[in-house]
């Protein structure tokens, strides 16, 4: 009995080292495995980082170095020197968005586009109006740009002055203007031209004359003075079968805009002539 006791007590004591000794392994091997997952993902981090930060840029630099443009984009770039613009002016800004890296291997331009920001000119002495000329301003802005030079650069540039857009450009054409109506005044100008021309004429404006989609009209907005020059021409609303026979006039006005947009008729400038 003794002797079998004895067999009971050292199989328990084998089965609870050997439980004992697997269970020490399995947890060395957790944590081998966890000290491993956490090393290979430190590891990829700091790849990618360095992939995304020192591996593309170098690559981008030696793919657009190869470029047959390149030498004589970086010569341009010396000598426009764009980020160089209105720089005598303190506050100037030079907004640069480069081209695609594909692009810009088949291109000398060195950007997509160039905004410039002008800060405003402030003359704190009491002898000057800084406002009285600010159209006159813009416009020295807007007539002074270079397209000759600045399209070798990018080709969209857009300048601001006091955070407000004074013009631009776009492969070599005017896109936009401060001196541009907005869609909102040219509907309130239509609106009221078509009340004057009835009442003055007895005409019923339908539409202006279109060449190809254009509509064959100019609105020649003045800034400095807030006038507007209207000369286009117009069909009127035809026959009562279907418009039939629609008529064509030539018409000339000119409105004042008020302070708060509001157009207002100059006097004696609304000339509807039929077209015969």
């Amino acid at each position: 009995m003794e002797i079998k006791n004895r067999s009971q007590t050292k199989l328990k004591n084998l089965i609870s080292r050997f439980i004992s000794q697997f269970a020490e392994l399995g947890i060395n091997q957790i944590k081998t495995a966890i000290t491993n997952f956490i090393s290979l993902f430190i590891f990829v981090i700091v790849l990618i980082f360095a992939v995304i930060y020192i591996g593309i840029p170098s690559l981008g630099s030696l793919f657009n170095s190869l470029s047959p443009w390149n030498q004589q984009k970086q010569e341009i770039s010396a000598k426009n020197n764009v980020r160089d613009a209105y720089s005598s002016i303190i506050g100037s800004n030079v907004g640069i968005i480069s081209q695609n890296g594909f692009i810009s291997w088949f291109s000398s331009k060195e950007a997509k586009e160039i905004d410039i920001s002008i800060p405003k000119l402030i003359n704190y002495s009491p002898l000057f109006d800084d406002d009285s000329n600010r159209s006159q301003l813009k416009t020295a802005f807007e007539s002074s740009f270079n397209k000759d030079t600045s399209f070798q650069s990018a080709g969209t540039y857009k300048i601001f002055y006091d955070g407000e857009l004074v013009v631009g450009w776009k492969d070599g054409e005017k896109i936009s203007s401060f001196k541009d109506l907005s869609k909102v005044q040219k509907k309130e100008i239509l609106a009221d031209l078509q009340k004057k021309i009835w009442n003055k004429s007895n005409v019923k404006f339908n539409e202006w004359e279109k060449i190809g989609d254009q509509d064959n009209v100019d609105f020649d907005f003045k800034p400095s003075s807030n006038r507007v020059k209207i000369i286009g021409k117009f069909l009127d609303e035809g026959g009562w079968f279907f418009g039939v026979g629609k008529k064509k006039y030539k018409l000339y006005v000119e409105y004042d805009l008020k302070d708060d947009d509001t157009p207002v008729l100059v006097d004696k400038s609304l000339k509807v002539e039929e077209v015969k």
